[in-house]
């Protein structure tokens, strides 16, 4: 509907052999702002599922985080399920774990009108939680970085 919010997309290059060699992490913050993490061995050489390949921060996403620390991610590619975990750490301390885990699907006109149905207001709804989250912080009384 003209509007769109995707916190983090993820984009992975693949080899000829059907190899991870590399994702993109493409992070964008609710201030309009973007910056890409690139994850790949310096030597480029294929990502296994068990390695976590490391990023300093240098983008603000929260206003109540400092923009410092590093990300580590994890990435699980394979052709039914695409498994994403990243870890936030600041002065040898756990700031954020997450992931995101789904099941892979060709992308066509159809499953696309059917998402749009399922989700019609998604971005919205995105959008809404982060800041009622951001609200719930101040209350709590959690200083801006």
């Amino acid at each position: 509907l003209g509007y769109g919010f995707n916190p983090v997309s993820f984009w992975f290059f693949q080899d000829k052999a059907g190899q991870t060699r590399a994702v993109l992490a493409e992070v964008n913050n609710t201030f309009g702002e973007r910056h890409c993490y690139l994850c790949r061995h310096t030597d480029n050489r294929p990502i296994s599922p068990d390695e976590w390949l490391h990023a300093d921060k240098v983008f603000h996403v929260s206003p109540f985080m400092k923009v410092s620390g590093t990300y580590d991610f994890r990435f699980k590619l394979t052709d039914r399920d695409v498994d994403i975990w990243i870890n936030h750490n600041d002065g040898g301390q756990r700031m954020l774990t997450t992931s995101l885990v789904g099941q892979r699907q060709a992308l066509d006109s159809k499953k696309l009108l059917l998402a749009f149905c399922r989700y019609p207001l998604l971005t919205l709804k995105v959008i809404a939680l982060i800041h009622w989250h951001a609200l719930r912080l101040v209350f709590k009384g959690v200083r801006y970085n």
